[in-house]
């Protein structure tokens, strides 16, 4: 007798424990005595006690650690900056409450933590109290409270402002794919959270979660990138997010980002219910420009990546093809000659290559016709440097590609040459 195995193919569907983000709500402060945690700049303390087994998107914990940049994360230290929420670069599985470039090395901030209460309802708190940021100083004050038994997760804001630069208030999982925020706490300029509670509620629900791919492995600003979300029932509503923010009308199964302009670069996603997919991110194009039009040995020469802060990994100087120790700034000097560009981290993407243009030796002269009473004018012969791309002048003159000067009239003269 024959046997015959039927399969039968279903979407694929999770049990997500997700989050419930609640705004406008009153601080509740707890006061108390607690560990004082000592931070600097781009740091974290850890592993702390929480005090409790605390769930955090379906795991358990009992410690956590804390990062100078304004976040709680759990099973290992970072010291990272989120661009998106969510995103599979470091860090993940956080609580940001401030996440920003902050540095608790200013000044004299107050950063702790206790846990009070009695089992089955003891709350983890911890104090984040007049800590600057690096570069604006504002001042951020916030009070972060984990909840046992419930597992809530509450950040009570006396205040927490950007300043001008990015900040994020989210939750995000162990693996980068899934996150809650709201577009105006998710990494905006113009962060603004005084005197304001925001609470995160654990809840499962079930939903089919996408992934996307893209048509290329290393999609750029100005090629033809088609993002594809697959994984997901027919009829599946979505939604198609750039940097955490609705793309109006972007809610197909593909998405076509603009070959250029403000909406061309950065993280890309789509949702599906409670659930969203995997961040792909189109690299920017890296524009840089020269302190001066005349790229020669000797000469000081500023490189400028002038859209330095849209890329999430900073990228590195090169000399030669080969990355410059310590080069990952904006701006790069040098008088030295050699063809300078940038390494951009994960990323295939052209970029922009300039030359110092080396020094030509010395030139080397002789005099092959002397001024006399019958030839009242001399002619000079350059002998070296010889060749293309090479012009020579007398006196600082007007630069000829020819080696030889004719017609001169007794005296001194100094030769030129230049590349």
């Amino acid at each position: 007798m024959k046997k015959f195995l039927l399969f039968l193919l279903l979407p694929c569907f999770v049990q997500a424990q997700t989050y419930t983000l609640t705004r406008n709500l009153s601080n509740n402060l707890i006061s108390g005595s607690g560990t004082s945690v000592a931070l600097t700049d781009d740091s974290f303390a850890g592993a702390l006690p929480i005090g409790f087994p605390f769930n955090f998107y379906g795991n358990n914990y009992t410690n956590f650690f804390l990062c100078s940049n304004g976040f709680i994360s759990f099973g290992a230290g970072s010291t990272g900056i989120h661009n998106i929420i969510p995103s599979t670069q470091a860090p993940n599985n956080v609580i940001a409450f401030a996440n920003a470039d902050l540095d608790p090395g200013i000044g004299s901030p107050t950063i702790n933590y206790f846990t009070t209460g009695s089992s089955p309802n003891r709350i983890l708190v911890v104090n984040f109290n007049n800590v600057r940021h690096f570069s604006n100083m504002s001042l951020t004050t916030v009070q972060v409270q984990l909840f046992e038994t419930s597992n809530k997760i509450e950040i009570h804001s006396t205040n927490n402002v950007s300043g001008g630069d990015i900040r994020a208030i989210a939750v995000e999982n162990i693996d980068g794919t899934q996150g809650v925020t709201e577009p105006s706490l998710d990494n905006t300029t113009s962060f603004n959270v005084v005197n304001e509670m925001i609470r995160f509620t654990p809840s499962v629900g079930t939903c089919a979660t996408p992934v996307i791919t893209a048509n290329t492995p290393f999609p750029c600003v100005g090629f033809n990138v088609t993002f594809t979300a697959t994984g997901i029932p027919a009829n599946t509503p979505l939604q198609w997010q750039r940097n955490g923010i609705d793309i109006q009308g972007a809610t197909g199964t593909t998405y076509s980002p603009p070959l250029f302009g403000f909406d061309a670069a950065g993280g890309f996603r789509v949702r599906s219910g409670t659930c969203s997919s995997n961040t792909l991110t189109i690299i920017p194009f890296v524009t840089i420009t020269t302190s001066t039009a005349n790229l020669c040995e000797g000469q000081s020469v500023t490189f400028e990546i002038t859209n330095y802060f849209e890329f999430t990994n900073p990228p590195i100087w090169t000399r030669d093809g080969v990355p410059i120790n310590g080069a990952f700034g904006p701006t790069y000097t040098t008088s030295q000659a050699g063809t300078y560009s940038v390494i951009v981290i994960n990323s295939n993407c052209p970029v922009p290559i300039f030359e110092i243009t080396p020094k030509p030796a010395t030139p080397t002269a002789s005099v092959t016709v002397q001024p006399s009473c019958s030839t009242p004018t001399g002619t000079i012969l350059i002998t070296a440097p010889t060749g293309a791309n090479l012009q020579y002048s007398i006196n600082g003159n007007t630069y000829q590609t020819s080696t030889t000067f004719s017609g001169l009239t007794p005296g001194n003269y100094s030769v030129t040459v230049k590349n």
